[in-house]
């Protein structure tokens, strides 16, 4: 690529295109196959579509890499495929659409064992809990924690996928009929529950939309270029976004995007050219050599900073502030002062979701005990959390954390008051 302006180049360099990305209709007109909605639409296997219940239009794929250099996107599968797919399954009682209903022979729909069906009020109920548990959630969760039910056309992609994350598994999942579909919308069996209800006649094929399909498709792609965070189209999102906003001409607005492009390009090639940072020697966090550690008393092993830690029970607490210690050794150690939440336990549902009351009651008199606080050691800080609020108690919260799913059986390790 040969970069000029007024003649001069400015800048030369070679490009290798090393994977191409984008929704599932894009990347169709990239490699030049048929459609998503065609007799063998899936980019990557060979599988034969399957036209809907009883309709002879459009072809919907039960399971769905022709060529890995086509990677899956997570932005546009996951949080604007799957998430909208989850929402539209458990969303049918509050729009017209019938799609997901098994249609009879004879044109009726089978709506009373459906098998997503919520009430009509309890999104309003979910949007409530995740407004009021907005104060809990820390900056470290991406996005900012939005009411989804609200306006989920215009939600951001980083909120969609919170959506999947922390408020399907905490508190749509309670609201679903029986077990089975609640383990199921934890992606545990998902494709085998759906075909079981797709055989069952209680949901229509429409269930395995393109999306749904490319599922199975993930291991393959995360095994050939690796997590899909590495390639996703997020930072690409946010510079569109960032480019729309500085396009200001309105009858030269391809000259105005160039000169644009072409900014951005000068300063991110001079980034990796010179490292400003050492330039303007700005400032930065201390290095880390041999003088940074210090020598254990009474560890014959030698080892430094690497010791193991036997986790037997779990408690959540807030902290309230960070403080430091010197001991009469002269070693210097550092404390958190938390408060600690009343009771720990999981929920009916599933026992991966650990959920904790904020206060008790005493139970002679009725009223509320006074909180209690701890000093723990920072290194026996082990997740920083966030808390959603449980529907019908306003004092009870589950417990979520940034991108990390807690153990299958939260309930062994739970701990108490008692252990401080």
């Amino acid at each position: 690529m040969l970069d000029t302006t007024n003649g001069v180049e400015v800048c030369c360099a070679k490009i290798h295109l090393l994977l191409a990305s984008d929704d599932i209709p894009a990347v169709d007109d990239m490699a030049h196959i048929g459609s998503h909605a065609s007799l063998f639409g899936c980019q990557i296997c060979e599988t034969k579509g399957k036209p809907p219940d009883n309709r002879w239009h459009g072809i919907e794929l039960s399971a769905f890499s022709r060529s890995s250099f086509f990677a899956l996107d997570e932005l546009h599968l996951v949080a604007r495929g799957i998430r909208k797919h989850i929402y539209d399954l458990i969303t049918v009682s509050l729009t017209k659409e019938t799609k997901y209903f098994y249609t009879h022979p004879d044109d009726t729909l089978s709506t009373t064992e459906y098998p997503f069906f919520i009430p009509r009020t309890s999104p309003v109920t979910f949007g409530n809990c995740i407004t009021s548990s907005r104060p809990y959630i820390p900056v470290l969760f991406h996005g900012s924690f939005d009411n989804v039910f609200s306006k989920i056309d215009d939600t951001h992609a980083v909120n969609q996928i919170a959506f999947l994350l922390y408020i399907v598994p905490t508190l749509v999942v309670p609201f679903l009929s029986n077990r089975a579909v609640q383990t199921a919308v934890h992606f545990k069996h998902w494709h085998r529950y759906l075909l079981q209800q797709v055989q069952n006649k209680t949901i229509s094929r429409s269930v395995f939309r393109p999306v749904q399909h490319y599922l199975v498709h993930i291991s393959f792609i995360v095994k050939q270029l690796g997590p899909l965070r590495c390639y996703s189209t997020r930072s690409m999102e946010r510079v569109i976004d960032v480019f729309s906003k500085l396009i200001k001409s309105k009858c030269k607005g391809n000259h105005n995007a160039s000169f644009l492009v072409e900014r951005f390009t000068l300063h991110n090639y001079v980034n990796t050219a010179i490292s400003i940072q050492n330039e303007i020697d700005l400032i930065q966090p201390k290095p880390y050599g041999r003088e940074s550690y210090m020598d254990l008393p009474n560890n014959p092993s030698g080892v430094q900073f690497n010791r193991n830690i036997i986790v037997y029970s779990w408690l959540v607490g807030a902290v309230v502030f960070f403080f430091q210690h010197d001991n009469s050794l002269g070693s210097l150690y550092f404390f958190a002062f938390v408060e600690v939440m009343k009771e720990h336990d999981v929920a009916a549902h599933d026992s991966s979701v650990p959920i904790v009351k904020q206060q008790s009651q005493n139970s002679s008199t009725g009223r509320q005990t006074q909180p209690t606080y701890a000093v723990i050691s920072v290194n026996d800080i082990c997740h920083q959390f966030g808390l959603t609020q449980y529907p019908p108690n306003g004092n009870q919260f589950y417990v979520i954390a940034p991108y990390y799913v807690f153990s299958n059986n939260m309930r062994i390790t739970k701990g108490n008051l008692s252990i401080l």
